[in-house]
């Protein structure tokens, strides 16, 4: 673990692989559901869209939203621009707050989300919101873990055109002495939206020992088709 005033996304490394996380030949399949992770502020908002290689256990993120003074609506429109042939199926993941806190004047994020789907967009599409949002603790360890865990394997490649992302996780550090994310401007939302859907598709568990609590990345085989 990194001090509390260090880089938050430690296990993360910012060069091509296998030194690191980039991967230029990261490419979108059509085979393959599509993984959005959302952040619903308003300005940015930031998206990231991503396809989970069942057989390689990889998480390859390959594009990005980052859209200034926009709302849930505008952001569906651009990514349905984007991606409305898709036939494989979406995932939809996002956090505790898109519940009740709005971005536009009448309706939550995921109702909205719902309204595209029930419109016909985003075909097999599937909306994954927790009820409660974990610890941010954990969530930052689920990242790091599949950016690089004990055993020095990497599962989680970013393609080297997803920028925002990529600064994101380089620049996202601790407030000096505390466990507290110092975020400030853009940053955090980014790598937010990465990492509502890590936590959930690659969980952590907490083992207790005689020493202390460790946290390992749990046994679970990720199943997207379980969600």
């Amino acid at each position: 673990w990194e001090s509390a005033s260090g880089a938050i996304f430690y296990g993360y490394i910012d060069k091509e692989v296998p030194e690191g996380n980039l991967d230029s030949s990261i490419v979108y399949r059509r085979d393959l559901p599509i993984i959005i992770g959302m952040d619903f502020n308003v300005d940015p908002m930031c998206w990231i869209m991503a396809q989970f290689d069942q057989e390689k256990k990889r998480f390859n993120v390959f594009d990005e939203l980052f859209v200034r003074n926009t709302n849930t609506v505008s952001c569906l429109q651009e990514l349905y621009k984007r991606y409305g042939t898709h036939t494989s199926g979406f995932f939809f993941f996002g956090d505790a707050s898109g519940r009740a806190r709005k971005t536009s004047a009448s309706e939550s994020d995921y109702i909205q989300i719902q309204q595209a789907i029930n419109e016909g967009k985003f075909k097999g599409c599937r909306i994954k919101c927790l009820t409660k949002n974990p610890r941010i603790a954990n969530r930052f360890a689920s990242c790091n873990m599949v950016f690089c865990n004990a055993k020095g394997e990497r599962r989680a490649f970013i393609h080297p055109s997803v920028k925002h992302l990529r600064q994101d996780l380089q620049e996202r550090q601790y407030k000096e002495g505390t466990n507290e994310p110092d975020d400030y401007g853009d940053v955090g939302h980014s790598s937010d939206a990465f990492g509502y859907p890590v936590h959930i598709i690659f969980p952590i568990a907490v083992r207790l020992t005689d020493k202390e609590p460790a946290i390992f990345a749990s046994r679970r085989v990720p199943q997207l088709q379980g969600f």
